[in-house]
């Protein structure tokens, strides 16, 4: 099942079936490598994920070790396939979880405080995020998460289809196979969910988004909340009814460069914060800020920042150690 990761916090896949973990933030890697540990892991990822299913509605819950962990129940045509289970963070006001279920309980309370020891320096390393933060990001991956799962079902539909047609000589209607859904709806849908991912990582900072200009004022607004497209100049200036000559001049006084010099750096601090926080490929940070292949995303990142991408995240994940 899909697999997807952010932040240093897991995305996994529960079914009925098998469990399978992506992404992991270090500490769970090394608890889950523990023969004595790994049974509660598995426990709570299986009651997490049928307490989301009861409830309809992700379900936000302690595992063992008193760490915030969430269970989206993931629900195709009125049918529960499995549930995906993120966190893996802690409360930085934990006076709003007081509330939250330890959904397991350790039966041997001084092993599991000896093995917590062991493992003190990954514990303080865990993501911190308030009650709210996770609230709003369970809210976020609930839709996002159904939709990826509906898209990769659709997406098999849609083999099972050029297959069929493959070899046979008639004609097949999209709309008998997949009833309700066309090409267009279905990639306008991935567009919304991509620039969804992209916005709940990247925090603007004040600076990012000013502007002076009242006419400049949409075209900023559009590629802040458009993350993932790719922008032309014509296309802003459309949106700020000027002439692109005069978008470039007025963009040009605003921000002190040319608008492809400024777009193109502006995207790549995007790009330093998903790498700083999060564990997205080099691959997917491309496709999140719209450049055209990750190859091209590459040689721009390092034509600013002196260095690719893949050597800025280990240099920042080794200055976070020391």
């Amino acid at each position: 099942m899909t697999q997807f990761c952010q932040r240093q916090c897991c995305i996994r896949t529960y079914s009925r079936r098998s469990i399978s973990f992506a992404g992991s933030h270090w500490l769970c890697q090394n608890v889950r490598k523990d023969p004595e540990l790994l049974p509660y892991c598995q426990k709570c990822d299986s009651r997490g994920g049928l307490e989301a299913v009861r409830l309809n509605e992700p379900y936000v819950y302690l595992c063992h070790f008193n760490i915030i962990d969430i269970a989206i129940p993931i629900t195709i045509d009125g049918k529960y396939i499995g549930a995906v289970m993120a966190g893996q963070v802690k409360l930085a006001d934990p006076d709003k979880g007081t509330h939250l279920e330890q959904i397991v309980s350790s039966k041997n309370v001084p092993m599991h405080e000896a093995k917590l020891q062991e493992l003190q320096d990954d514990y303080e390393q865990l993501p911190v995020m308030t009650y709210e933060e996770i609230v709003k990001i369970s809210n976020m991956l609930s839709p996002l998460c159904n939709y990826i799962v509906e898209e990769a079902l659709n997406k098999n539909l849609l083999v099972e289809m050029f297959e069929k047609a493959s070899g046979s000589q008639e004609s097949v209607n999209l709309s008998t196979i997949l009833p309700g859904y066309s090409i267009r709806n279905i990639e306008s849908i991935k567009k919304e969910m991509t620039n969804a991912i992209a916005d709940a990582y990247l925090k603007n900072c004040p600076s990012d988004n000013a502007c002076t200009s009242p006419a400049l004022q949409p075209a900023f607004e559009y590629i802040h909340s458009h993350k993932s497209e790719q922008v032309t100049l014509k296309h802003m200036a459309d949106l700020c009814h000027l002439s692109p000559s005069y978008f470039s001049r007025l963009s040009a006084k605003e921000t002190g460069e040319n608008f492809t010099t400024y777009l193109a750096k502006l995207k790549i601090k995007w790009a330093k914060q998903l790498l700083e926080v999060t564990d997205m490929p080099i691959s997917q940070i491309s496709d999140e800020l719209g450049f055209n292949e990750s190859g091209y995303f590459i040689k721009i990142f390092k034509k600013f920042e002196e260095i690719t991408p893949a050597l800025y995240r280990k240099y920042i994940q080794e200055q976070s150690v020391t």
